[in-house]
């Protein structure tokens, strides 16, 4: 006779929003909510049975590190025999990175024996409303049809109230010039369909990256914009720079049996109460140029 008990607790597992999965004392998974799959893109049969190592979940660090290489909270709370709790970023079945915030919890048997661990974790984007922001931004032609981003027009006009508003208040801003690296070498092996797909990507994963109030566009081709207002100092803008660039960096998706991934080049200035938006564009534009000249797959601040 089914216990209604278990039952209720069985669905309500399954169904919760949060992404939540079992793993084994080999971090092999046995269990994959729906919640993980809506967050992650990753079906259950896609994840269970394999290890979190197994170039699938591929948690990093904001500095890109792979925290298989390193600290692992699952190895931690097994080790442990605690719960932890940390920020990390997941990979999506579309290659692009997402913000999560992580639980895990051990878990014993009866004997109090170890048995493995359970990770709970949820999106943890500060991105909240954007589908509904793009929605309106659709209506007035502001919008990226591609990658949903704000587009050129819509990056002058949000640049410009940048500018005013740093001359009139003194609210300090920054901007992050990235251009994919080689784009044309990925058009040319894989097609045009295939870059589309990594500029969604790109975008994507950029959205997620920058803070709630930043503002990330396309400003053309495989060109993008952030816009980072009271940012006043470099360290700030280097913090932006660099989590752009390292999680970029750290994206891709599987492709026939391929990895598809790329790097950036990233130009960061911070606005002066003279410039223009010319002029501010050009001195950014002209560091993303430098790290062009100098290999590429770095940020110039």
């Amino acid at each position: 006779m089914i216990n209604k008990g278990d039952h209720f607790k069985s669905l309500l597992l399954k169904n919760i929003y949060d992404g939540v999965f079992f793993v084994d004392m080999n971090c092999k998974i046995w269990y994959w909510n729906k919640g993980a799959e809506k967050i992650t893109g990753y079906k259950a049969d896609e994840i269970i049975g394999k290890r979190c190592r197994d170039e699938v979940l591929v948690h990093i660090d904001d500095r890109g590190r792979e925290v298989c290489n390193g600290y692992c909270p699952l190895k931690q709370a097994i080790e442990t025999r605690a719960s932890v709790s940390c920020r990390l970023y997941g990979k999506h079945k579309e290659g692009h990175r997402i913000p999560l915030l992580v639980k895990v919890v051990p878990v014993e048997d009866e004997n109090n024996e170890i048995l493995g661990a359970v990770e709970i974790f949820s999106d943890n984007s500060e991105q909240k409303g954007i589908v509904e922001k793009m929605e309106e931004l659709k209506k007035i032609a502001f919008i990226d049809h591609l990658t949903l981003l704000p587009n050129r027009r819509m990056v002058e006009f949000r640049l410009q109230e940048a500018l005013s508003a740093l001359r009139r208040h003194l609210i300090s801003f920054g901007v992050c010039y990235l251009d994919i690296d080689n784009f044309k070498k990925v058009n040319d092996k894989y097609g045009h369909a295939i870059g589309d797909r990594v500029l969604k990507m790109v975008a994507n994963t950029m959205t997620h990256a920058v803070r709630g109030y930043d503002m990330v566009g396309r400003w053309g081709g495989e060109e993008f914009l952030v816009l980072a207002p009271f940012v006043s100092e470099k360290d700030q803008l280097e913090a932006v720079g660099n989590r752009l660039w390292s999680l970029v960096r750290e994206s891709g998706f599987d492709y026939e049996g391929n990895i598809i991934n790329v790097t950036s080049s990233i130009g960061a200035v911070i606005a002066r109460k003279e410039d223009t938006i010319d002029s501010l564009l050009k001195r950014a534009d002209e560091l993303m140029y430098m790290c062009k000249s100098h290999g590429r797959d770095r940020v110039y601040i």
